[in-house]
């Protein structure tokens, strides 16, 4: 298996002819650097930008010498083999230091230079100038020039990244740094080193760093900018065959920037469906649209789904190896129009100004593209559930959303442990959003409205939500066993009833929604609990069936009791009602009947018309006026028209009524 790696690390020229070729310095020491007169007429000063990444307390390996008190400009004197900068293979010894994260060291001391680097967290942006001569050959067939716009919020009046350059130092506006955590860093495409051809729709490619700066101060709450990019070429790449593992390294909180496709079910091949324009898979130049993944991080996708691959990205921190087989090698080129996509983005959509903190990802993205499954034997219910953000987000993330013609619903796609959608207790994978914040987005918002919405509602977030009731076949009298299995996201939601005397009942009294108890569909309130786990509750008081409800473990089982039973017909005596079964087979045609009853609270429900010929018509034993008292083994009681023609419509091709008539003797 071929390995490339593609680590972040590698220097973007940006002089007035830039490459990306490897670089030679005159020597070790900056004395060329001090002054352009005193320079060689055989060499030119180059600008390159570097950004490295440590994990916490890992030095980055790198000696500084220079500042205005050793009169000199602060340069690298040695790097620490096997260090960070040492890894990286983009700094040598000589290579005068700019500016740290943005900030010039022109004007500070050496001991001032040392803590800007010390204290420059995980990630650190460097402008460095070396010396090229003259006759260095500019080989650009490695790396690829695109453009992109994209637009950035002001956050504290800032936008989160600083430049240098212009046409005083005869070089483009260039990124120096992107602060983490900042709007421009949540935005995922914005690198240090990229060109900045416009801004606000000006061009600033002869412009002054000044009037650059200008234009970005002059700006409302939002910019535009144009940039140019730079993506690696690996024309190696065509003549590989079989799998590929690719090295990757990104920021805490960063995602890759690439959407799955497939693997709706177990062991079905995974794609990457979508690569982000200048995010860094992109900008990696190994990963494309239709590659197939294999492995994540050495974790095997056979046994996995897209939302189980989506859940490895998001956990990945700093070091990313991804196995693939390349879309050239493939043996049928998968067709992803159709399939369902997952971002892996987790972006920061709490307090936009809050630092990054390690530790749980516990953030929102919503992901414009998407396909929810299809439930049968299940009807809709709504709710609303109030967020109160932590100190890193809400918990969870979304997709879905409006993409130019296709719509697909905005769904939870990840709840993350802990976080405060988790500790809800209400919420689930795959439950639909209909508003955020009091505002509509079922049908009607794209993903970048959706989290505008998210972000104006600061550290609250107001969601009405759609989830799925189970149609369970329950018994309407008798004792039977319900087993619920509790999850990190959800609560039974069960509230219990009763008295100080243990020779009372233990009844369900209400039913939370969202909860556990409540999806299944099987429990009502007024269930009489018999015993939990096999515990019994006959002999027990509300404060010991509360207790043992408490500790009864992940795997709950409750036996109910039904101490209720409908009456066949309203009115009529069980002497003076018929009650049998029909069963019906549509073969795929309609059912040919009608029913009347109400659609706003449970009454009976009966066959208000038969259509001649139909399956209903043919069978003779269905007759206008007849009650329907289950649909294939559910009953109808406490039910509306409304659930009853949703029961029968998703009853599939065979279909079995629970009919009950009038005794003709009675009539």
């Amino acid at each position: 298996m071929a390995k490339l790696l593609l680590a972040c690390l590698k220097p973007l020229t940006t002089d007035d002819d830039a490459g990306s070729t490897p670089r030679t310095t005159t020597n070790g020491s900056p004395d060329g650097y001090q002054s352009s007169a005193a320079s060689s007429s055989q060499e030119r000063r180059k600008v390159a930008y570097v950004e490295l990444l440590r994990r916490s307390r890992e030095p980055f390996g790198i000696g500084v010498e220079g500042g205005t008190d050793r009169h000199q400009p602060a340069h690298i004197a040695h790097l620490r083999p096997g260090g960070v900068a040492d890894k990286s293979q983009a700094l040598q010894t000589g290579d005068r230091i700019l500016s740290i994260n943005g900030t010039s060291t022109e004007h500070l001391m050496r001991s001032e230079i040392a803590a800007l680097l010390d204290n420059a967290g995980n990630v650190v942006n460097l402008e460095i100038a070396y010396e090229a001569s003259p006759d260095e050959e500019e080989d650009e067939s490695g790396v690829l020039k695109k453009t992109a716009f994209l637009t950035l919020t002001r956050e504290r009046n800032s936008f989160g990244f600083t430049i240098s350059g212009g046409s005083k130092e005869r070089r483009p506006i260039t990124v120096s740094h992107v602060a983490v955590g900042s709007s421009a860093f949540r935005h995922g495409v914005l690198k240090a080193g990229d060109r900045v051809l416009q801004i606000n729709g000006s061009d600033v490619t002869a412009v002054s760093q000044l009037e650059a700066v200008t234009l970005l101060q002059s700006s409302d709450d939002t910019c535009t900018l144009e940039i140019e990019y730079d993506i690696t070429v690996h024309d190696e790449l065509l003549e590989s065959r079989g799998p590929l593992q690719v090295d990757l390294i990104k920021p805490k909180g960063a995602s890759l920037g690439i959407s799955l496709s497939g693997a709706l079910h177990l062991g079905q091949p995974m794609y990457i469906s979508k690569v982000k324009e200048a995010g860094i898979a992109e900008r990696c130049g190994a990963l494309h649209v239709r590659d197939q993944l294999v492995s994540i991080n050495g974790v095997t996708l056979d046994n996995k789904t897209i939302r189980d691959a989506v859940r490895l990205l998001a956990r990945s921190d700093f070091n990313v190896r991804l196995e693939i087989i390349p879309a050239h090698n493939l043996t049928i080129v998968p067709d992803l129009s159709q399939e369902e996509a997952l971002s892996d983005t987790l972006s920061r959509l709490s307090d936009p100004h809050a630092p990054h903190l390690p530790g749980r990802q516990s953030q929102l993205s919503v992901t414009s593209s998407g396909s929810g499954g299809h439930h049968m034997l299940c009807h809709p219910e709504t709710m609303r559930v109030q967020l109160k953000s932590d100190d890193i987000g809400f918990g969870l993330s979304l997709h879905g959303g409006v993409s130019g013609k296709r719509y697909r619903p905005i769904k939870i796609a990840v709840i993350e442990d802990g976080g405060p959608a988790a500790l809800a207790g209400v919420l689930q994978v795959g439950d639909r959003i209909i508003s955020l914040n009091g505002v509509n987005v079922d049908g009607v918002a794209t993903a970048h409205q959706a989290l505008k919405l998210v972000q104006e509602g600061g550290d609250v977030l107001d969601m009405e939500v759609i989830f799925d009731v189970t149609d369970a076949v329950v018994p309407t009298s008798g004792t039977f066993d319900v087993k619920m299995v509790k999850t990190s996201s959800l609560n039974l939601g069960i509230t219990i009833n009763g008295s100080d005397k243990r020779e009372d009942n233990i009844w369900i009294s209400s039913l939370k929604k969202g909860g556990i108890a409540c999806r299944m569909g099987t429990l009502k309130p007024g269930d009489v609990i018999l015993a939990i786990n096999g515990q019994s509750m006959q002999n027990c008081n509300l404060r010991e069936a509360a207790h043992a409800l408490r500790n009864a473990g992940d795997v709950v089982t409750l036996t109910i009791s039904k101490e209720c039973c409908e009456r066949p017909t309203t009115g009529l005596t069980p002497s003076e009602a018929v009650i049998f079964s029909v069963e019906l087979h549509s073969d795929g045609l309609p059912l040919g009947i009608s029913l009347t009853g109400s659609n706003h609270q449970p009454q009976p429900v009966f066959i208000a018309r038969i259509s001649e010929g139909g399956v209903a018509h043919r069978t003779g034993a269905l007759k206008v006026g007849d009650r329907i008292m289950a649909i294939n083994g559910q009953s109808l009681f406490g039910k509306t028209l409304r659930d009853a023609v949703f029961m029968l419509q998703n009853a599939g091709d065979a279909v079995t009524l629970k009919i009950s008539k009038l005794n003709r003797r009675s009539q």
